[in-house]
C-alpha cells in the first residue's frame, strides 16, 4: 500500500514543528516524523526512523528540501538512496527537486543552487553563534573564572552559569566528543557529562546496522575514520571499532 510519510525538524530552537507538520498533513502525509532543536545536526533520530520506516512505493514529503540534510551533496545522496529503494521524494517548496515528475533540467539546477545557498547560509549562521559562545568562554577565562578538576577539600563544586553551560553544549554539538570538550574548556569530563545530562542531551548511542553499512561504504570510498565520524555524528574510535567488527582493517 502506497503511503505518504512526512518529515520536518525544528530549525530555530523554540519554534516547534507544529506548523510544518500541519502543512505536511494537509499535503497528504499519513504520518509525520520530527526532530527538535536540541538535537545535534548529525544526530536526527526522527529522520533515521523515517527513512527506516518507509518501504517501496511510499513517498517521503517535506516542506523544504533544506529540512532533510545539512548540505546539498547529502540531500542528493539521501534522495538517490530512496530512489534505489523505490521510495519517492516530494518537496512542497521545491517541486523541481521532487522525484517522479517531468521537470526541465535547468529548473533542477536552479533549485539545487538555491538549496545549496540556503544551507550554506544556515551553516555560517550556526558557526557565528558558536564563535559568540567561544568568545564568551574566553572572556570568562580572562576574568579568572577558574574551572577546577577537583574542588579543594571540604569545598563545594561551583555551579556553572547558564551562559557557561551554553558554551559546554555548543562545544559538544561542534565536536560530539566529551573528552575534547573537557580538554578544550579545562574542566573534568564528569562536569561536562553532568551539564549535558541536565540539558537532556544524550552523549552515547549505538550505531544502527544502517549507519554501520553507511560507514563501511564511506570507508570503501576512501574516507578516513575521522571523516566518517564527522559525517555520521560519532567519534572516530566508535567508527574504527564497528569497521573492525565487520572484518575491515583500519
Amino acid at each position: 500500500m502506497t503511503r505518504v510519510v512526512g518529515y520536518t525538524r525544528e530549525v530555530t530552537p523554540g519554534a516547534g514543528t507544529a506548523t510544518d507538520a500541519g502543512q505536511l498533513v494537509l499535503a497528504g502525509a499519513e504520518r509525520v516524523f520530527t526532530d527538535d532543536g536540541s538535537i545535534g545536526g548529525a544526530e536526527r533520530p526522527g529522520l533515521r526512523e523515517c527513512l527506516e520506516f518507509v518501504e517501496a512505493g511510499d513517498t517521503v514529503i517535506v516542506t523544504s528540501a533544506a529540512m532533510l540534510t545539512p548540505t546539498a551533496a547529502q540531500f542528493l545522496t539521501v534522495v538517490s538512496e530512496l530512489a534505489g529503494r523505490s521510495v519517492g521524494f516530494r518537496s512542497l517548496a521545491e517541486p523541481a527537486l521532487s522525484t517522479g515528475t517531468a521537470v526541465d533540467s535547468a529548473e533542477v539546477f536552479v533549485a539545487l543552487e538555491s538549496l545549496r545557498r540556503r544551507l550554506l547560509g544556515r551553516y555560517l549562521n550556526s558557526r557565528t553563534e558558536v564563535e559568540r559562545l567561544r568568545d564568551l568562554c574566553r572572556r570568562a577565562a580572562s576574568e579568572r573564572v577558574e574551572r577546577q578538576y577537583t574542588p579543594a577539600s571540604g569545598a563545594r563544586a561551583r555551579r556553572y552559569s547558564d551562559a557557561e553551560i551554553d558554551v559546554i553544549v555548543a562545544k559538544y554539538h561542534e565536536t560530539r566528543n566529551t573528552r575534547t570538550v573537557a580538554k578544550d574548556l579545562k574542566m573534568s569530563r564528569t562536569t561536562v557529562l553532568k551539564y549535558l545530562t541536565e540539558r537532556g542531551i544524550r552523549t552515547t548511542r549505538r550505531m544502527s546496522e544502517r549507519e554501520i553499512d553507511r560507514a563501511v561504504q564511506l570507508h570503501q570510498d576512501g574516507l578516513s575514520c575521522a571523516a566518517i565520524a564527522r559525517q555520521l555524528g560519532f567519534d572516530g574510535k566508535t567508527i574504527a571499532k564497528e569497521l573492525r567488527a565487520r572484518g575491515i582493517t583500519v
